[in-house]
């Protein structure tokens, strides 16, 4: 809160039926009070049409939060509402500033567009063949593919339902200024938030099964020992049913505490800071008690019920530090910075679950799965670490500033039912030069660095790897494997080393110009023979098979500002461009994925997205004043792939928004 009384509203609307709503207020000076308050409704349809819908029953096998939820008509929409409110005590050196968010949101997954398949490459000759003809049925009645690996107008995206989604927390800031060197603050803080959401993974997770499928279907439970009698009846009696690929149901909820306590002390020698940190964290995974993602089978008919299969995951972690970190001001030109933390971690880890050696594999229903008992595992984890951090800041004058640091940092390891990890290490280097030139009308900053990851964390998903040997070998279980869902599991050692280099200038009174250019070369080493298998790369292969993903090795951004004198009375106008770049991304870490799969998606190419704003600012209504904005983003309606999924014979992907604009509105007072 800034202490005097000022209200500001705005309205924007734009196309995909944008309409978005704003109110602050400040509240005056009440003695030592003074209030801030804040609201935001922001509302949109989604921009790519679902053209196959369908209805699920999320309530006859569910443990908790039943609901019946419809596929969503356009994908990409949200509907959120925002409150922020700050409440700020001061008197003379004492200040409490206390404030609280919240954010509740209803959203629709992004499209999801189907690539190619051929599902004989992860299913089998057999199996494959029987979904192979399940799509290729929805291909001839009309299922829109993205081949061209572009955006696509329109979807059959069936499983993508209504997504909720809410969090709020309170913050309460204490500070104390003792005298003038010596400064106290305490930050106390919770959190809590859910989210349950649908979507299908894969871009045509929830089919029909058509008449023609039914022999191939026969043929694969034939080879598997039924007879054919009895083969025939099986596979006729899935026809007409909702056969999923991919669809994934997953929801969680967490609550955080924390409490930090800082002590700082300022003189002519050093700049010290000191404090002790407290965190807390509880989260919990799919107590709905259904199937987490529902892969290769049929859901029960008529109402499409989700399978009853448990799977619920609780984390508890804890966690402890004392830290220091002085800034020595060893001549007016030189600081030296060190600094120290030590950390103690506590994990609780359960997974409630069913069990092969409670519920025999041959139980496959959801009604003989519920006479199973739930198993509860419980994992323990306990850890220490220090970290420090050193540094060098050498000032040869107020417009040049060059500073070197070395600094080590970790993640705690823990346990994911059966699946541990160690802790996640790593050590770093960067130096640089920051300079203000030609009379600061021109400011650089350049800085290099290098980064070494041991036992590097990733998220991995035990239905996607389910199939493989290597990770059926590592939970042998398959009540245990299908209750994972998502676990963590080391991804090796990673060596990182780039630069980043960010340009600043001025040329002229009203014109500001600027940009910023980084890149990142990534190797791995030390990668776990799980992921070469999940890769399809041989055992053998070396480190430098596996390619890094997901990682542009460049980044650039470049803006033009321009800001006029005042057009009428203080009334001005503002123009901004800016283009954000990434090069080519690898999608795939196996470089001769395409020769196996020609249809995956092994890199995505390199593009630019270029937004702009226009407005007339500060113009006079009265006794108010106001802003007029005309904006744009993604103006080029740039349809390239954000996010590709390769998975057992199937191609997916997840596209960039497509162009947006629209005009705002907005009065203060």
């Amino acid at each position: 809160p800034k202490g005097e009384a000022s209200v500001k509203a705005s309205v924007s609307f734009g196309n995909h039926n944008l309409k978005r709503y704003e109110l602050t207020a400040h509240t005056p000076e009440l003695g030592p009070l003074s209030g801030y308050f804040s609201y935001v409704k922001n509302k949109h349809r989604g921009h790519v049409e679902n053209l196959f819908l369908q209805q699920f029953d999320r309530v006859s096998n569910a443990l908790a939060h039943p609901q019946n939820v419809k596929s969503s008509r356009w994908l990409g929409g949200k509907n959120s509402d925002s409150v922020f409110a700050s409440v700020k005590f001061e008197s003379g050196d004492f200040k409490a500033v206390y404030k609280y968010d919240r954010n509740d949101s209803i959203e629709t997954p992004g499209a999801v567009g189907q690539l190619g398949y051929d599902w004989r490459i992860g299913l089998g000759s057999l199996l494959g063949a029987y979904v192979n003809e399940i799509y290729d049925s929805a291909v001839a009645a009309g299922m829109p593919q993205a081949l061209n690996k572009k955006r696509p107008d329109q979807v059959w995206n069936s499983y993508n339902t209504l997504s909720d989604l809410w969090n709020f927390g309170h913050n309460l800031t204490i500070s104390y200024q003792v005298n003038d060197q010596i400064s106290i603050k305490n930050i106390a803080a919770y959190r809590s938030s859910r989210v349950r959401a649908t979507a299908g993974l894969i871009g045509a997770d929830a089919l029909i099964v058509p008449a023609s499928a039914a022999p191939l279907y026969a043929a694969f439970l034939e080879a598997r020992g039924l007879s054919p009698a009895t083969a025939a009846f099986v596979a006729n009696g899935e026809i007409g049913k909702t056969y999923c690929t991919f669809c994934s149901g997953p929801e969680s909820r967490s609550k955080q505490w924390s409490n930090e306590l800082q002590v700082n002390f300022d003189s002519d020698f050093v700049t010290l800071t000191t404090g002790a940190m407290y965190f807390k964290g509880k989260d919990w995974g799919n107590e709905h008690g259904m199937q987490n993602t529902v892969a290769f089978v049929t859901l029960e008919a008529p109402t499409n019920a989700i399978p009853y299969l448990p799977g619920s995951p609780y984390n508890e972690a804890e966690s402890t530090a004392v830290y220091a970190q002085g800034e020595f001001h060893v001549t007016p030109q030189l600081d030296i910075v060190l600094g120290g933390r030590f950390t103690h971690d506590k994990k609780l880890a359960e997974l409630t679950s069913l069990t092969t050696a409670t519920c025999p594999a041959n139980l496959t229903s959801s009604a003989q799965l519920k006479t199973c008992p739930l198993v509860t595992n419980t994992f323990g984890y306990k850890d220490d670490k220090f970290n420090y951090l050193i540094g060098l800041n050498f000032r040869p004058n107020d417009d040049l500033l060059v500073f070197a640091k070395w600094s080590t940092a970790y993640v705690s390891g823990g346990k994911v039912g059966p699946i541990e990890f160690q802790p996640e290490t790593a050590k770093s280097a960067e130096a640089g030069i920051k300079a203000d030139l030609l009379n600061r009308r021109l400011r650089t900053n350049l800085s290099v660095f290098w980064a070494e990851y041991k036992n590097y964390q990733t998220a991995q998903g035990g239905n996607t790897l389910g199939q493989l040997p290597e990770f059926q070998a590592l939970v042998p279980d398959a009540r245990i494997r299908n209750a994972l869902g998502t676990f963590v599991y080391p991804q090796g050692d990673i060596e990182a080393k780039g630069f980043e280099l960010e340009v600043t200038a001025a040329p002229v009174d009203g014109i500001v110009l600027g940009g910023g250019l980084s890149y990142t070369d990534t190797k791995f080493s030390n990668v776990p023979s799980l992921l070469f298998a999940a890769q399809s790369l041989p055992a053998d292969a070396p480190d430098s098979a596996y390619r890094p993903t997901l990682r542009p090795k460049w980044t650039a951004s470049a803006y033009a500002q321009y800001t006029s004198e005042p057009i009428w009375d203080e009334a001005t106008f503002t123009a901004r461009v800016q283009g954000n770049y990434q090069s080519r991304m690898i999608s795939h870490a196996n470089k001769d994925i395409l020769n196996l799969v020609p249809f995956y998606t092994d890199s995505v190419p390199g593009y630019w997205l270029i937004n702009a704003r226009a407005a007339i600012e500060k113009i006079p209504f009265g006794g108010l004043e106001g802003t007029i904005a005309v904006w744009g983003k993604n103006l080029s309606d740039n349809r390239s792939i954000s996010f590709p999924f390769n998975q057992s014979g199937g191609a997916a992907a997840t596209f960039i928004e497509p162009r947006r604009y629209g005009v705002d509105l907005t009065v203060e007072f």
